[in-house]
């Protein structure tokens, strides 16, 4: 009689494990929320510059380090996106002048995939947020011609005004129970990209990352 019982348990767990569930419309198993999935990752990003009218607005087709967070349901998926490329910065040869960029993307992501032998997902997304750049510069001079120079330092802040931007993407994400491993590339394109001191301009960049999250 033990042994019927324990069986019966044994048989119970399997069939109300998510593996053992049957498969949702997209492919994907059942999670701890049903066919809805939360998900959240880490992005690291970076690019290259495809042939273009308008100047490189800062480092964002450099490293780039962020995060998104969002909801997928039967395939369907919406969240937030929020990207931060690291600053870089020159020097005159005289020493006298530096300056420094840095860059930030942040917006929506729309997309629908499907997920092959409840694993691999391939999905096709959707990017439109916006893009800010802010500029800063250093100058520094000797205020008096004659020895000893008294030397006075001024600094400058500029920010570009805001790029509106549009990024069709393709991810492909491999789930390995609740953790989320991620591998994506988009078309990063702004309509109107416009650069301190510079005429505004269409700009496109290829982008390619690595993500690492958990999927529930």
């Amino acid at each position: 009689m033990k042994w019927g019982a324990a069986a019966a348990l044994a048989a119970i767990a399997v069939l109300t494990a998510p593996s053992a569930r049957s498969a949702e419309s997209d492919g994907s198993s059942p999670g701890l929320l049903g066919a809805l999935h939360p998900e959240i990752a880490g992005r690291m990003m970076t690019g290259t510059v495809l042939p273009t009218r308008a100047p490189v607005p800062g480092p964002m087709v450099g490293l780039g380090l962020g995060v998104r967070a969002g909801v997928s349901y039967l395939g369907f998926y919406g969240g937030l996106s929020l990207m931060d490329y690291l600053s870089e910065g020159s020097c005159a040869d005289s020493g006298t002048g530096c300056g420094s960029e840095h860059g930030a993307s942040y917006g929506a992501e729309v997309g629908y995939g499907r997920t092959l032998f409840r694993l691999l997902t391939i999905r096709a997304q959707l990017g439109i947020g916006d893009y800010e750049l802010t500029s800063h510069s250093t100058t520094t001079l000797c205020s008096s011609v004659a020895a000893p120079c008294d030397v006075s330092t001024t600094a400058q802040s500029q920010g570009a005004r805001a790029n509106f931007y549009l990024a069709p993407a393709l991810l492909l994400e491999v789930s390995l129970g609740p953790v989320l491993v991620g591998l994506d590339a988009n078309l990063f394109y702004m309509p109107s990209a416009a650069a301190p001191d510079a005429p505004a301009a269409p700009f496109t960049a290829f982008m390619a990352g690595a993500q690492l999250g958990v999927r529930l």
